[in-house]
């Protein structure tokens, strides 16, 4: 079925009378196919859009393609380029969406590095930058929303507080 999609979503693109704004919502929705199993084709159609929103002068579709192409690079263990894209990002340019994006892409980033960094000093660092980050998330979301709830339980199994975790996890 993924592949039938993906095959009509290309044929789309091959009509090649799109408006910019028809090809960088199908470029996404490629995006959307191939992240979960083919990162390389993903990033291909993220950088696709990349372009679009630039030729167009785009802000905010520059700045999502940048925050989805920096998940998807930390997901993936490249991150350098995370870090790279995390940098060029203007944060007085986001919306307050792309706030909690940005801020939730910096959590991942950090956590990421802490897991699989060899280096034990190097990731007790990146473990204080992901804390960091996710108490900058606690004062960005709504306490009501489920993205506030997971990262209370998140933390809260971090910190071995099984109780709280299970109090946390009864709200959602």
């Amino acid at each position: 079925i993924r592949e039938k999609r993906i095959h009509n979503l290309k044929k789309e693109l091959s009509k090649g009378t799109l408006s910019p704004a028809k090809v960088y919502a199908t470029n996404k929705q490629l995006y959307d196919e191939y992240k979960i199993f083919i990162c390389d084709s993903a990033i291909h159609y993220l950088n696709k859009n990349l372009e679009i929103a630039e030729s167009q002068n785009n802000k905010k579709w520059i700045n999502d393609t940048k925050l989805s192409l920096c998940h998807l690079n930390s997901s993936s263990g490249m991150y350098r380029e995370s870090t790279d894209i995390l940098n060029s990002i203007n944060k007085n340019q986001l919306t307050k969406e792309q706030i909690s994006k940005y801020y939730g892409c910096c959590e991942r980033l950090y956590n990421e590095m802490h897991l699989y960094s060899h280096d034990q000093r190097l990731g007790k660092m990146y473990y204080k930058l992901f804390q960091s980050y996710q108490d900058t998330l606690l004062s960005v979301y709504d306490p009501s929303s489920e993205s506030y709830l997971a990262i209370k339980k998140k933390k809260a199994l971090g910190q071995k507080d099984y109780n709280e975790a299970r109090k946390i996890n009864a709200l959602r």
